[in-house]
């Protein structure tokens, strides 16, 4: 039972919360259903979690952290009740997404404390994140523009910025830099020049090619960020962190790409950096009409885009503020009071190296969330869950020789990975589509109508399931023609 519940849980933290958006966008049946059954899975959970407790007697205190979780929470629910007026759909929509990083640290809590559970999970994130590389990287090798107007007209359509499996590419930085410290973590646990090490090393280098073809400046700040906290903490240091950080920036520097993005990061007229400030100073308004109250919940600025259809709702780029602006000080307070508990807590559990590893890729997200409120987003907020699910557990370097390997990581894993590799091959299909359909845009814009034509009547050709709304514009494309 306890081996099935673990498979369970890996596979809801990996398919379904690393895939979460090719499942909405392609699969929306079965990402409704995985919803539907997440709060049945939690009780599930939890109450075998108690049955065990009762089997292996030890007492449980709640710690100062879960008090000030409950106390945010408690806020969060009071918003529904507040006066002013805003459609239900919007304001249960943005309580969920509230919610879920919180949801997903309480099972991860379960699932690290069950045998086996913080190994596979890891295992599960390193063959996960491998495999969500290659749309990525196919994206960026055909030099598909996936920001374009015609597909999604909110982000820049300047440049080829890989997005793959996650919407954006400032999601894709967000997952891929904390992954990547937990691959610095994990490569320093396993014996140099093993088997492993390399393998461990390929990884790593193919999480940071991913995390350089985002193009997303913050994400890059927020691995140097990580990576210099995990090298300046960890006894002894050790230069395969100052490398990596270092290979980054020897990267950037190296391509014209990257050294345009890295140098717009000081343009205060640049397009993200003007459009950050406006946002913070509308959010300073904002917070001096209302500083303890807030404006409620989804009602003015966020993340979420149920939330950005509200009339007058704005994004704010800075996760704390968004909360100051949303919840006020009776929210904000306890909500940086659970993050302050909660790494005392793990402090006390000692400073190995996978612990040390996991707060540094925290650390990476603090600084990445105060120019980019992106925690409400699912795979961010699963990615998160996971790192402080594991932190809150006995990591693999911290457990008694031969503990955890009574249970295969790679058979608990199997069904999210199974699944990970379904959602692959079906992001790639899409990033092959929309490429034809970018070649078909560029031809008709250069007027050459007959090419534009034959590229069309090939990709009506296609299977259009899992492709609906990309073979309804082909057809709209060719009744233009």
């Amino acid at each position: 039972m306890r081996a099935v519940l673990v498979a369970l849980l890996v596979f809801y933290f990996v398919a379904f919360g690393l895939g979460s958006y090719v499942l909405l966008a392609r699969l929306p049946s079965l990402y409704g259903l995985l919803r539907d059954l997440e709060l049945i899975l939690f009780v599930f959970a939890l109450g075998l979690l108690f049955y065990m407790r009762r089997k292996e007697p030890g007492k449980y205190e709640p710690e100062r952290h879960h008090w000030a979780l409950l106390a945010y929470v408690a806020v969060l629910l009071l918003n529904c009740l507040r006066p002013e007026p805003i459609a239900q759909e919007v304001l249960l929509g943005a309580l969920q997404l509230s919610l879920v990083p919180f949801v997903a640290y309480g099972l991860g809590t379960i699932l690290v404390r069950l045998p086996g559970g913080s190994r596979s999970l890891l295992w599960a994130l390193l063959l996960a994140t491998t495999l969500m590389a290659i749309p990525a990287l196919v994206e960026n090798g055909l030099g598909l523009v996936s920001m374009a107007l015609w597909v999604d007209s909110r982000f820049e359509d300047t440049m080829t910025r890989a997005t793959g499996f996650l919407a954006n590419p400032i999601i894709l930085a967000a997952v891929y830099q904390m992954s990547l410290v937990w691959a610095l973590g994990l490569l320093i646990v396993v014996k140099e020049r093993s088997k492993a090490f390399w393998g461990l090393l390929c990884w790593a280098l193919l999480l940071l090619l991913v995390l350089y073809i985002s193009y997303t400046r913050a994400g890059w700040l927020a691995f140097w960020v990580s990576t210099f906290l995990f090298w300046y903490f960890h006894e002894p240091r050790k230069k395969i962190i100052a490398i990596f950080a270092f290979l980054l920036l020897f990267i950037i520097l190296l391509a014209p790409t990257g050294r345009v993005r890295l140098a717009t990061m000081a343009e205060m007229r640049h397009r993200s950096n003007a459009t950050r400030i406006d946002r913070w100073i509308r959010c300073a308004q904002f917070i001096y009409r209302r500083p303890l109250i807030g404006h409620g919940l989804g009602r003015t600025c966020g993340v979420a885009p149920n939330q950005n259809r509200v009339k007058g709702s704005f994004f704010a780029h800075n996760y704390l503020l968004q909360l100051w602006v949303e919840l006020g000080l009776i929210g904000l307070i306890p909500f940086i009071l659970f993050w302050y508990y909660f790494i005392r807590h793990v402090l006390k559990r000692g400073r190995g190296t996978l612990r040390l590893a996991g707060l540094s890729a925290l650390a990476g997200f603090f600084a990445h969330s105060m120019v980019i409120g992106h925690i409400e987003y699912p795979p961010v907020a699963m990615m998160v869950a996971l790192t402080m699910a594991l932190l809150d557990g006995q990591l693999p370097d911290e457990e008694d020789e031969g503990e955890g390997f009574t249970h295969s990581p790679l058979l608990q894993a199997a069904p999210a990975v199974l699944m990970m590799v379904l959602l692959t091959a079906l992001q790639v299909r899409v990033g092959l589509y929309q490429h034809g359909l970018q070649k078909v845009y560029e031809l008709r814009k250069a007027g050459k109508v007959e090419e534009a034509r034959k590229g069309l009547s090939k990709l009506l050709q296609w299977d259009k399931r899992c492709l609906e709304e990309e073979h309804k514009l082909a057809q709209q494309w060719q009744k233009q023609l």
